[in-house]
């Protein structure tokens, strides 16, 4: 009677081992999956600022430093570098234009500017909505290792530990 009750016992608990992991592993994915929306807004975003960029200026010193600020940007998004990112996201905003005047044109626009100026105001909120979104799934993920015994189990996705994103500039939700 006794080893059936230690078989029942034993049991159990690699029962709770596999739904805590498997619940660990479907929090890992909602990081992954949180910081791939991040990571392709914020490439449409510089698409779209590069777009603009070349649109509005003749000059390409200016052309160049944009060009440089989102070179470095790409490569810390590239890596996962999360502090270089927030500090090149704020060199960007410098190269963001200004809202448009009172009647509602930007001056100078083209088409192609137009186009461009109307994405960059849909893209960054939803920038930092996904960013707010990504931090949220990164402290459920932390939560959820945090009991001594389940932060033994592995990594389900070999990843190694997920980091929230530095606050990024509140001038992005002006635009």
């Amino acid at each position: 009677m006794g080893l059936l009750f230690t078989i029942a016992g034993l049991l159990v608990v690699v029962l709770m081992g596999a739904r805590r992991y498997s619940h660990i592993a479907r929090l890992e994915r909602q990081v992954a999956l949180s910081w791939n929306r991040v990571d392709t807004l914020i490439a449409r975003r510089n698409d779209c600022l590069r777009a603009l960029f070349q649109d509005l200026t003749s000059g390409e010193a200016a052309t160049c430093a944009l060009g440089k600020a989102l070179a470095a940007q790409e490569r810390a998004r590239l890596r996962g570098d999360l502090d270089p990112l927030a500090e090149y996201e704020m060199v960007l905003q410098t190269y963001v234009p200004q809202p448009p005047d009172a009647r509602g044109c930007p001056v100078e626009a083209s088409s192609v500017s137009a186009r461009a100026l109307r994405h960059l105001r849909v893209l960054n909120p939803a920038i930092l909505d996904a960013v707010s979104f990504y931090n949220q799934s990164v402290e459920k993920h932390h939560r959820a290792q945090s009991p001594r015994l389940w932060g033994l189990l592995p990594s389900p996705l070999g990843k190694p530990g997920y980091l929230p994103v530095p606050s990024l500039p509140l001038s992005l939700a002006n635009h």
